[in-house]
């Protein structure tokens, strides 16, 4: 079976401050594991999840980025050619909500025009803790034309929905854009019509 095409890849990248749990959620999403202790990411690490949309088998690329500030210069390298962002918060944490702002404009600056973002309101198993307003987060991911996602890498939830929802839209995209990148596919499929006539006459009119 392992020639079957591997469908569509899509590079998405996470961003956001140090200790908010991007690393936990992307490790619940691809391992379904979760650690207490998990260590800080350095620079970035990667890792890939294979998920069918609509039918469609799509590679998601995850580039789990450092939050720390000595790395923030490193962030160009992640997204430049991402096609998504999850920018991540703490719910507990009001400055990692306003980092995940600045990531936006930046990656508007830097980053290709149609990224696909989703943010993440992360630790919701701590809600008791919070410190962000989950309202005016809401608010402020409608106003950057995307979704929030209430999430807990410990608890495991709103995990698989926020990374669904960026597949989901980057499938979208593609088929949007797909006029441009249709007429190929055609193609390949009348010449595989047009092989078994040519493959099928010899026999009969030899035997």
């Amino acid at each position: 079976m392992g020639s079957r095409p591997p469908g569509i890849s899509f590079k998405l990248v996470l961003l956001g401050d140090g200790r908010v749990g991007k690393t936990s959620l992307v490790l619940r999403y691809v391992n379904n594991v979760f650690s207490d202790k998990q260590e800080a990411t350095v620079q970035a690490s990667y890792l890939t999840k294979h998920l069918v949309v609509e039918g469609v088998p799509i590679t998601l690329s995850i580039w789990d980025t450092a939050g720390q500030e000595k790395f923030h210069a490193l962030g160009p390298i992640y997204y430049r050619d991402a096609d998504a962002a999850l920018l991540v918060y703490d719910i507990t944490d009001s400055d990692s909500f306003l980092r995940v702002t600045k990531w936006v404009k930046e990656l508007k600056q830097m980053a290709s025009k149609d990224i696909v973002m989703a943010i993440a309101a992360n630790k919701s198993d701590l809600v008791r803790l919070k410190n962000i307003d989950t309202q005016d987060a809401v608010s402020y991911a409608e106003s950057i034309a995307t979704n929030l996602f209430v999430t807990s890498a410990k608890a495991g939830t709103g995990i698989d929905d926020v990374f669904s929802d960026i597949a989901k839209r980057l499938l979208e995209k593609r088929k949007n854009s797909a006029d441009a990148l249709s007429p190929p596919q055609p193609k390949k499929g009348i010449l595989i019509v047009n092989d078994e006539p040519e493959k099928e006459p010899p026999p009969k009119c030899c035997s």
